[in-house]
């Protein structure tokens, strides 16, 4: 791949990554904002229980329970004051009367701040819904550009059986590059008014579907909830229910309307992030990874997912990663390898762990494998001695661990937690302190 060609890759991929960390700190920024609101109310709780009990007394006909739920009432407790601080409750003709005696009206208060929780839960469902249409918007806008960078990069497998007019020719002035430009505009100018499901997006770029056999279903989930939330107006469409899997519609479902859980933030940003990555991957370098491609998308997915602790995102892009094929033996493979295992004990899946360790055989490899190797396993023995074998402190240096990579690379977290690397940490202080003033677990 031409330098020129590498640069415009790597922007492609670069921004919209950038856009997805936006739309995800905004999101979250938003919700954290509303539930903080909410809770500022919901402190009050004092207020819903008195709420809640004054209905109970309206509805209740036996004048004498009415009375004992008063007389009960009276005595809960509001800003450390009993209620009847603030008012006196008691039946006249068998209807409630109310009487303020202090500076705060209780009811009014109440009726005050009952609105808002309603009022900021749907807020947050908003966010959510609007969360789902913009990452989806962004993942089509990504696959127009991505379109057009495959077309350029490959025009004799897009464009070969193509046709422009003598009259267009001529107005380029038979130009290869205009006339190259102009073909790739007319051809994928009007991607997204088509179909935008992955099976199409697969067949339009020429790859093969069955690359994204792990979570397919999960986007059609999202595909047609979005469907949903821009045509309609929350019940289920005749398209979902055909499409969407049984177990996705039973988790996402409910009384025929589609819903919000807990955790759908996570499943959405995830599926349309790794549905991006690989999409990235496999139409940009269809033929072989060179090198410096490689270190490409390294530095991308270890900054933007594997550093930040996006475990899920991280495992199923290096798991992918691990079993391409490079046009080098860089070693990339075996980091690829050794950062998809180091997800898998971050998610606790433990039993996948100890198989992938068994068939992770650095007989032959490098003294710093070895430690990594240790590391994983969570053996610590004489680990600091071996750590210190293949120290560079904080010089670059190949084959050996410096300061940074140490309090960087999500192989360390764990052996970070030990008494071991606080003796370490003592040892090498002036390097440790050169890039952190404290080097504690939440730094690291």
């Amino acid at each position: 791949m031409e330098e020129k060609n590498r640069i415009r890759c790597k922007k492609l991929l670069s921004d919209v990554l950038d856009k997805l960390l936006l739309m995800e700190y905004n999101y979250n920024e938003f919700q954290l904002h509303t539930l903080k609101k909410m809770e500022e109310i919901l402190k009050k709780k004092e207020l819903f229980v008195i709420d809640r009990t004054i209905k109970e007394i309206i509805k209740e006909n036996d004048l004498e329970k009415k009375q004992n739920i008063i007389d009960n009432l009276l005595k809960f407790n509001y800003d450390n004051k009993p209620l009847s601080f603030y008012m006196d409750l008691f039946l006249e003709k068998g209807k409630l009367k109310v009487t303020k005696k202090g500076n705060i009206d209780i009811i009014e208060e109440i009726y005050r701040n009952l609105p808002w929780v309603d009022f900021y839960k749907k807020s947050q469902e908003l966010n959510i819904s609007n969360y789902t249409k913009n990452l989806f918007t962004l993942y089509e806008s990504f696959y127009s550009e991505l379109a057009k960078t495959t077309y350029s990069l490959y025009p004799e497998k897009f464009l070969d059986d193509k046709s422009i007019s003598l009259n267009e020719l001529n107005k380029l002035k038979f130009d290869y590059d205009a006339v190259l430009e102009n073909l790739i505009e007319l051809n994928t100018k009007n991607l997204t008014n088509q179909s935008t499901k992955l099976k199409d997006v697969c067949e339009t770029l020429k790859i093969d579907y069955n690359i994204f056999s792990h979570i397919s279903d999960s986007f059609d989930e999202i595909y047609y909830r979005r469907n949903i939330l821009t045509h309609g107006n929350g019940q289920i469409s005749n398209d979902y229910k055909k499409y969407v899997k049984p177990n996705l519609q039973k988790k996402f479902v409910k009384e025929n309307k589609i819903i919000f859980t807990k955790d759908y933030s996570n499943f959405l940003y995830e599926t349309i992030t790794i549905i991006i990555f690989q999409l990235f991957i496999n139409s940009i370098y269809r033929e072989e990874v060179k090198d410096n491609d490689i270190e490409i998308i390294e530095n991308c997915v270890f900054d933007t997912f594997f550093t930040r602790k996006q475990w899920v995102i991280s495992k199923c892009i290096y798991n992918y990663l691990r079993k391409l094929s490079f046009s080098e033996d860089c070693g990339y493979s075996v980091i690829f390898n050794i950062n998809y295992m180091c997800c898998l004990k971050e998610l606790g899946e433990i039993d996948e762990l100890k198989k992938q360790l068994k068939r992770f055989n650095v007989s032959n490899m490098s003294k710093r494998f070895k430690v990594v190797k240790k590391l994983l396993s969570d053996d610590y023995t004489n680990i600091n001695e071996e750590i210190e074998s293949v120290y560079s402190g904080t010089k670059i240096k190949k084959e050996y661990f410096d300061t940074q990579a140490i309090l960087k690379w999500p192989i360390f977290r764990w052996y970070i937690k030990t008494e071991n690397f606080k003796s370490f940490k003592e040892k090498h202080k002036k390097d440790f302190e050169q890039y952190f003033p404290s080097t504690d677990e939440e730094n690291c």
